[in-house]
Order: C-alpha cells, then structure tokens, then sequence
C-alpha cells in the first residue's frame, strides 16, 4: 500500500504514454536483504500491472522477496502484437539472490502449536507452488526454479553470470 501510494502520488502516465517501441511509466531501483515473501510477490504482480521497471544498480543487493519484487520489472508498448514485455535490469556489480519460501525458526514453534505440523508443512506447500506458478508466468527458466527450491533460509542463489541473467531474462545495461 505504500508503494501504490507513492506512485500514485508521483507517477503522472496514464495509458497514452506507451510509445510504438516501448515504455515503462516508471522505474524502481531495488535495495534489500529481502523481507516477506507475500509483499514481494505482491509488489511483482504491481510492478507488471503498472508496467514499472525495476533496476538493481551497481554495488546494490536484492534478495529473497526483493528478488520476487524484481521479477516483476515491466514495460509495455502500444504496437500491435507487443503489449506487455520484460523491463528488468541488472548492473554489473549488483548481487539478486533467490531462495525458496521458509518459515523463520524462531517462529517454527509457534506456528506448528498453533497450525499442527500438517498445517506447516501444507503451508510450506502451498508458498512453493504460488512461487512456481508466479516465475513461469513471468517467463523465468525451470532451471532457476529448481536452484531457488534447493537452497536453504541461509543459502541464496545468486545470479551471477551471464546464463543466469538470461534464465531470468534480466537486462544488462546498454
């Protein structure tokens, strides 16, 4: 709600902006050890209904939710048969790491006496399936998918080579 307030606020493009080869109405530079999962899925599907890009600039990190927020980089372009595109960013420099959905440990305790252990695990479940279905609608190779499940609360993946930024179809600057 915050952020909708902000571009709300500041962001003055309607619909007629969107140019023939292509536009996005803003775009958001990303900075964060991450956060909830929730909020950054929700900032993704935002980001891609309001075609904002989003950029991780040089000496800047972004992961965990932030990295889902980042998948949601978008433009549009008003040519026949374009619409809406990838609009994301990478900068030489700057670190997007990704890890699969997990519950804190100081929490787990309190989860598992309040939902039961099926409860948790179903729970669990349920995150990994909404991440999977939101990256192969936002065209992320099933191989990053099976890289982000494998790692741990303390383990990201990182994407740092070239392979990576196109598995995610990131944008290197021009």
């Amino acid at each position: 709600e915050a952020f909708e307030d902000l571009f709300q606020r500041f962001v003055h493009c309607s619909d007629g902006c969107f140019s023939p080869e292509g536009n996005s109405r803003a775009v958001v530079t990303l900075n964060s050890p991450g956060g909830n999962y929730n909020t950054g899925l929700a900032l993704a599907r935002y980001f891609r209904e309001k075609s904002i890009a989003t950029v991780v600039e040089n000496g800047s990190y972004c992961y965990s939710a932030c990295a889902f927020a980042f998948l949601g980089g978008s433009g549009f372009s008003t040519q026949n048969g374009v619409g809406a595109y990838i609009d994301r960013t990478i900068q030489p420099g700057a670190i997007v790491g990704f890890h699969a959905p997990y519950y804190p440990p100081d929490s787990l305790t309190d989860l598992v006496n309040q939902m039961g252990v099926d409860g948790v695990l179903g729970g669990n479940r349920e995150a990994i399936a909404l991440m999977v279905e939101k990256l192969v609608e936002w065209n992320v190779d099933p191989r990053v998918i099976a890289r982000m499940v494998l790692q741990g609360p303390n383990e990201t993946y990182d994407l740092a080579s070239p392979e990576d930024l196109y598995m995610v179809r990131a944008n290197l600057p021009n």
